[in-house]
């Protein structure tokens, strides 16, 4: 053999090698199933063990990797439902959350030591279900004291992971994490499990770091086939005021920022501000409805301008306050309820809206003045919705703080008067319903021109519109709990009873209203999303999944702004009135609903906030990111993407932005969102 073919031979033989020993590593090391059972010199039991590769970083390995050895297959379908309530020396009780990214959350206590500490576990497919305790806690007003990387060993494998201490008040939390994945690959799609534990380490942060390693230990020798066991902590006597709970999911970056500065916008419409720098004596700290552009008109409130620039209407004051409220402006909050109780008649009514500039509409000059049941209801209920929020911190409140019953005597006042408009009548088709109010513009046809004209009629609306009903259930329901009076739980559930005979159920929602004569079978879309709050309030889970698949009829894309949301009809002539609908689209005079891609933002953030009541934060976050697509650099949300004569207006509005700030507190706040509407 010559020279030339002993180099080829050799190279042969090297190149078999190198193959050889890369098919071992891949078999070794990527393709091995990590999850089957198998027996170590190093254990002295004959038990399966799973080994997961674990880490502190999520995004790309760290120097740190390694592996965890447990007792259960941590991936299996049935592990999480069934995860235990007793490990080890510790016993659990879920903790109630809304946050759809977190698989569970529960607190554990050990009474040997008497030490407390919070699980969280979140799995999921994708990176957008994560998020780093530090950013939680930071987020939540924490300070992050120090953080290191420390190594656990159980069964002769040792597995990272990330350790903190953060502190905030009197309360100090040792906090760790770490992340598991089935093998190697660390694929986030294939399935990734994120444990964050907390513990309360004000006392001792070295008692803490033992009773981490005694609870991590337990989790390692968890059974195979671990069954649901009852939460035995409901019996164990826990002081919550001396347990700051940890943050459970921290806000994306956009959202902070967005809510941020939504927040600030609805600050700017408080008067006085530059729009009315003199506001009427009574009307001072009300909220401005509308951000108008009279430089460069462009919608047809700001053509208005002239007419509407002070206006304030009662509901956004209402929906204001609720957001004020969760975002903890308390002195802003009681300024504008002070507000309504300079603005409420003796008759205990209130005014559709108000000019801020002068004294229109009052008690002796109120022409063409409406009164809406519904915004009224809205009012007193965002009242006692703020005052329930300040009972949350401190269930005293009531009694410490004495100068607050005057608002709880300002909601029943408004809810007083709303009674009066209560069909006694069991014979009559709206029986328990409120009717609308007092005062209507119907639209007829110029006499002369080829336009529309508003002409008011005096008057009582006979009509009971289920939204309004809904509004006034659960201001109904909040006097109940804080007053105790009869009358108030006997109203509320006549109006139960209306609302459940406004039930379509070939529609799955409730209709939009009763009239003397029978229903309103018209389709709208809050009727379909507050109605799904309601059904969950009463209990009636019957109706959720309908009520769910109804609010999709309204799904709708704006085609110019690319912005995705819901629609305040599905269907139905965009006028009610035939001869209207032609007027105004001669071209169409059929024109519907279905016709018009228009996104009304009110309605999509009270969709989202059904929907976080429903547990789908997925939806949720989509919504919210749709609507930041809307937000003008002032941070207000325009009411819709486009105009609807006499009906929407782009503007950005108060409707818009406080919802959309209302729904954002929600999502960072379980407590916030079981109070609203519960």
């Amino acid at each position: 053999m010559d020279e030339r073919n002993k180099r080829l031979l050799y190279l042969c033989i090297a190149l078999s090698l190198l193959l050889a020993f890369l098919i071992h590593i891949r078999f070794r090391y990527f393709d091995y199933d990590f999850r089957t059972h198998y027996k170590s010199g190093d254990l002295s039991t004959s038990e399966e063990i799973y080994q997961y590769t674990a880490d502190t970083s999520l995004y790309g390995f760290s120097s740190y990797e390694g592996k965890m050895l447990t007792s259960t297959h941590f991936f299996a379908p049935q592990f999480l439902p069934n995860f235990p309530y007793e490990i080890g020396e510790w016993s659990g009780k879920d903790i109630t959350h809304p946050y759809a990214d977190i698989s569970l959350f529960r607190l554990y206590h050990r009474p040997k030591t008497d030490d407390y500490l919070w699980l969280i576990i979140v799995y999921g497919g994708h990176q957008s279900k994560f998020h780093t305790a530090e950013v939680c806690y930071i987020i939540d007003g924490w300070e992050v004291e120090h953080r290191l990387i420390q190594k656990i060993k159980i069964r002769n494998q040792s597995f990272p992971v990330r350790t903190m201490t953060a502190r905030k008040g009197k309360n100090r939390h040792l906090v760790s994490y770490w992340y598991l994945w089935q093998t190697p690959h660390r694929r986030v799609t294939e399935g990734t499990l994120l444990f964050r534990i907390s513990i309360e380490a004000a006392k001792s942060e070295k008692k803490a770091e033992a009773a981490l390693l005694n609870f991590v230990e337990g989790l390692a020798s968890l059974k195979k086939s671990p069954e649901i066991a009852p939460p035995l902590l409901a019996k164990a006597k826990i002081q919550p005021q001396k347990i700051k709970a940890p943050p459970a999911v921290a806000l994306q970056g956009n959202l902070r920022q967005a809510k941020k500065e939504a927040m600030k916008w609805i600050l700017n419409q408080r008067v006085p501000n530059e729009i009315v720098p003199f506001p009427h004596f009574s009307r001072r700290y009300m909220l401005l409805s509308y951000e108008l552009n009279r430089k460069q008109p462009q919608t047809e409130n700001d053509k208005a301008y002239p007419y509407i620039f002070s206006r304030s209407a009662i509901y956004d004051n209402a929906i204001g306050l609720i957001a004020l409220s969760m975002a903890g402006h308390d002195e802003e909050a009681e300024s504008l309820m002070d507000a309504f109780g300079r603005i409420i008649q003796k008759s205990g009514e209130l005014w559709f809206s108000y000019n801020t500039h002068n004294d229109w509409p009052s008690e002796w000059s109120h022409e063409e003045a409406l009164i809406r049941n519904g915004a009224s209801s809205w009012v007193g209920y965002a009242i006692t919705y703020h005052i329930r929020r300040k009972l949350l911190d401190n269930p005293d409140f009531l009694k410490t703080h004495k100068h607050y019953q005057r608002y709880v005597e300002l909601a029943q006042r408004i809810a007083d008067a709303i009674l009066k408009d209560q069909i006694p009548d069991s014979h009559d088709p709206r029986y328990g319903a409120i009717t609308g109010g007092r005062g209507m513009f119907e639209m007829v046809p110029h006499p002369t021109r080829k336009k529309i004209i508003e002409k008011f009629q005096k008057g009582q609306v006979q009509w009971a519109s289920m939204e309004h009903n809904l509004d006034f259930y659960f201001l109904l329901k909040n006097l109940w709990i804080l007053t105790q009076e009869k009358k108030y739980k006997l109203a509320m559930e006549a109006v139960k009873t209306a609302l459940l005979n406004a039930w379509n159920a070939n529609e799955g929602q409730f209709n939009r209203g009763l009239r003397p004569d029978g229903r309103d079978a018209a389709m709208a879309l809050d009727c379909a999303s507050w109605g799904l709050m309601f059904a969950r309030s009463i209990g009636d889970d019957q109706k959720v999944k309908p009520l769910l698949s109804a609010m999709e009829n309204y799904a709708v894309t704006d085609p110019i702004q690319k912005i995705k949301g819901y629609r305040p009809y599905y269907k139905g002539l965009v006028y009610d009135e035939p001869d209207i609908n032609k007027l105004i689209y001669p071209h169409r005079p059929q024109k519907s609903w279905s016709d018009i891609p228009i996104v009304w933002s009110e309605g999509s953030l009270g969709a989202a906030m059904a929907y976080l009541k429903a547990g789908q934060q997925d939806k949720v976050r989509a919504i919210l990111d749709n609507m930041i697509k809307m937000q003008t650099p002032s941070g207000g949300i325009p009411y819709a993407t486009q105009e609807v004569p006499f009906q929407f207006s782009p503007s950005p509005s108060m409707a818009g932005t406080a919802w959309f700030a209302m729904v954002i507190h929600a999502l960072d706040d379980p407590r916030l969102l079981n109070l609203f509407w519960e």
